[in-house]
């Protein structure tokens, strides 16, 4: 009989993995598939962890990458002292976040180790770039607000000929 999830909709509620065990095991998978560089930032006053990392891409220039772990939070039932009651309290449930950010690594590392996707192509949406402000963002931020804005049409230049190159009609160009 296959695994089965005890309770589909929150993978990983009660693991026993704390956050800062998933995390070491993050780091050692990125530096198993060739991390240059691995860089967290955790702001947990404000609900948010951030992955960044680097590897050699194509043509041995860096692509930087930048996750954010998800914020899963649990409800718990604690006790006020002042009022004399219980009451229901929701609040972020970091190893589990942290479990599921390492899966989430795993499985996109794994993908690009065994062939099934390019990494540029299976990290495209958290690849890092500079718009034309200069700031760094994700494609996806990029992206993702043109699409809105157009109904689903995006936008792009022309592709650009080059010397000798074949055009969709197989004709030579140039």
């Amino acid at each position: 009989m296959p695994h089965q999830v005890k309770d589909p909709l929150h993978p990983y509620k009660n693991t026993p993995v704390t956050a800062s065990a998933s995390q070491e095991q993050i780091d050692r998978l990125l530096e198993k598939f060739g991390a240059i560089g691995v860089n967290w930032t955790k702001r947990f006053e404000l609900g948010r962890i951030e992955l960044m990392f680097a590897v050699k891409g194509k043509e041995g220039r860096s692509v930087g990458v930048r996750i954010n772990a998800p914020v899963l939070s649990n409800k718990h039932r604690n006790w006020d002292p002042e009022s004399g009651k219980s009451s229901v309290r929701e609040s972020p449930n970091w190893a589990q976040s942290m479990r599921l950010l390492y899966y989430y690594v795993k499985a996109k590392l794994e993908a690009v180790n065994v062939g099934l996707r390019e990494f540029e192509e299976e990290f495209l949406a958290d690849t890092l770039v500079q718009d034309s402000t200069g700031r760094t963002i994700r494609v996806a931020e990029a992206v993702l607000p043109s699409l809105e804005a157009s109904g689903g049409r995006l936008q792009l230049p022309a592709p650009r000929q080059r010397d000798g190159a074949v055009d969709a009609e197989s004709r030579v160009v140039g």
